[in-house]
């Protein structure tokens, strides 16, 4: 994951959803989105906003959301494996075969899956030209459980906070690249070990001819890109102390509305994550 840009607001609605969508836009000047992939949850306001802003980008489902709802009337361990199967299908005869037996399992899970554009949740309709088969939002929950404590501070310590991390986060990623004893990483090095990326039958024709598997890995994946991704750093900048002070009235806290009930910490689960969590 590289974060590219955060905001902080006082609640997650679709006006402030846009504000942040128009200004990531606007900061990449980027007109033609045609090769932009989001990856969503269940949130309508993020789905308009997306729709609007960039109208020829990918848009996908996080399948983790995907499940959530299908398990809600699809409770059946057997079903819930055949869906692992449809979204992982990379080729579109491999999911006619998975949603053919998901058919034969259970007729209404199929008329439930049918219903979705597979373009959103599985591997064999995404775009060709984009390489990123990416079925979860994972990322993006990593980084919100990494930043809870800072969460809780002042906006400006918070700010902070986040800051050092990425400083961190850079460095430690350009340094791990750098260690890297193959033209890729290690983790793409695994999966065409195990021959996870081509067919076999393509392998062993490139093999046959003397041919090295690695001029066929995607630029993206090798460490020259990898380098050139996080070569730049955040630079450090002074403290409150050093900040000039302008003839201008003092800037003040908006007004505070405090909710009902306990301030959430923790991202809320979903039914069959908590039933899983008190079984292990």
């Amino acid at each position: 994951m590289y974060l590219v840009i955060y905001a902080v607001v006082e609640v997650e609605n679709g006006d402030n959803q846009r504000w942040f969508l128009g200004l990531l836009k606007d900061d990449l000047h980027r007109h033609n989105t045609q090769h932009w992939t989001f990856i969503l949850d269940k949130q309508n306001g993020l789905t308009n906003a997306i729709e609007s802003l960039f109208e020829n980008s990918e848009h996908r489902t996080c399948v983790r959301h995907l499940y959530n709802n299908f398990s809600l009337s699809h409770k059946d361990l057997t079903l819930k494996n055949c869906l692992r199967d449809v979204v992982r299908a990379t080729t579109v005869s491999q999911w006619l075969e998975h949603m053919q037996r998901m058919l034969d399992l259970d007729p209404a899970a199929y008329g439930w899956l049918e219903g979705k554009p597979a373009s959103h949740w599985s591997k064999s309709h995404f775009r060709k030209w984009n390489q990123c088969d990416m079925l979860l939002n994972n990322l993006c929950e990593s980084f919100n459980s990494t930043i809870v404590t800072a969460r809780e501070k002042p906006t400006l310590t918070m700010l902070e906070d986040i800051r050092v991390y990425l400083i961190r986060r850079i460095v430690g990623r350009r340094e791990s690249c750098d260690r890297w004893i193959a033209a890729i990483g290690p983790r793409i090095l695994k999966i065409l070990e195990k021959n996870g990326i081509a067919c076999s039958h393509v392998i062993a024709f490139v093999v046959s001819r003397g041919l090295n598997m690695m001029e066929f890995v995607d630029d993206i994946y090798k460490k020259v890109a990898y380098m050139r991704t996080y070569t730049p750093s955040i630079s450090p900048i002074t403290g409150p102390s050093a900040w000039p002070t302008p003839c201008l009235n003092p800037l003040n806290p908006p007004v505070y509305t405090k909710r009902a009930g306990k301030p959430k910490k923790n991202r809320r689960k979903e039914p069959n994550e908590v039933a899983s969590s008190m079984r292990s």
